[in-house]
């Protein structure tokens, strides 16, 4: 398998004054060129933090303490930031959760979309840089891409300024593109707006789509990976994982989709995510999970192989495998 993107075994921990804990814990995936991978989970689940993981950009209390990030046959997780410098936005680009945090309020959204694109390209001047950001405006479907230039982010609209932040992601044309909840906040109608800017502006690229919307996923992504806990408890082709759900949390998250063909109640998942700060014993999920016995309370279950591209953290599968 030729992998663009390949990592092994990632841990990632938070430490403060009174020690650390384990919130990523030795997770492995892989991206192939071109391949759109959906990564589902609940709030808290470790999906944002695993991919500001993959190029470093954490705080100081959060740290990589294992595994390896390897993209393009280069070691993301031996390079120092110089380095790093280089591959951020350039080979790997990132739309951020909730644009008016990201975007600068005392920045044009000109000037903004001009510093990505001369940051990658430095012999670039000034006015192609701003001919640019004029034509990336135009790409992602905002009109009067002129004025906009001008304006500020709390004078554009929720949905305006999620297509600002995709086309400061696309300003260097990266490899692949990381969408963090890309449509957090914004409505329906919006949303598919979003979601069909992303399919037409990169049919070839290739994307991570990280979301707790299941239905996002089955419209947009190949392969789809399943967070709980800072762990993956599922990863398979997408067909695979709404047809034959392998894991409990799968199949917890799909009952709570709602349906336009079905009057069946929607079934909430009892109780809530785990305190990773406190010391967990066996399978995470268990004390919310409607399958769970003795075993799955004592012993932490590893990915047990499905079949050769579906993978399950459960029990209940061991004898299946």
């Amino acid at each position: 398998m030729n992998a663009l993107l390949d990592v092994k075994d990632l841990t990632v921990e938070i430490e403060d004054a009174d020690g650390s804990w384990k919130v990523i814990k030795q997770v492995s995936f892989f991206l192939k060129e071109g391949e759109k991978l959906g990564i589902v989970g609940e709030s808290g689940s470790g999906k944002s933090l695993l991919m500001r993981s993959l190029i470093k950009l954490l705080p100081p209390s959060i740290v990589i303490t294992g595994g390896s990030v390897q993209y393009d046959h280069q070691m993301l997780s031996a390079m120092n930031e110089q380095k790093l410098q280089k591959i951020r936005g350039k080979e790997i680009g990132m739309i951020f959760q909730d644009p008016l945090t990201f975007l600068n309020p005392t920045l044009t959204i000109g000037a903004q979309i001009r510093e990505s694109f001369l940051c990658h390209f430095p012999h670039v001047t000034k006015k192609e840089a701003q001919a640019a950001a004029y034509e990336l405006l135009k790409e992602v479907g905002i009109a009067d891409p002129e004025l906009r230039l001008t304006q500020f982010p709390h004078e554009l609209s929720g949905g305006l300024c999620q297509r600002v932040l995709i086309a400061i992601a696309l300003a260097a044309n990266p490899r692949i593109l990381i969408a963090d909840e890309p449509t957090t906040a914004l409505d329906v109608t919006i949303q598919a707006q979003i979601m069909e800017l992303l399919q037409k502006l990169s049919p070839s690229k290739s994307m991570i789509l990280i979301t707790h919307d299941l239905s996002l996923v089955a419209s947009f992504c190949d392969r789809v990976m399943v967070m709980y806990a800072g762990q993956i408890v599922e990863q398979a082709p997408i067909d695979q994982i709404f047809k034959k759900p392998a894991h409990p949390y799968t199949e917890q998250l799909l009952k709570s989709i709602p349906s336009l063909t079905s009057r069946e109640p929607l079934v909430p998942i009892p109780g809530s995510p785990p305190d990773l700060s406190k010391p967990l014993r066996g399978c995470p999920f268990a004390p919310r999970c409607p399958y769970a016995f003795e075993k799955c309370f004592k012993e932490v279950p590893p990915l047990f192989q499905i079949s050769p591209d579906h993978q399950s953290r459960c029990w209940l599968k061991k004898d299946i495998c």
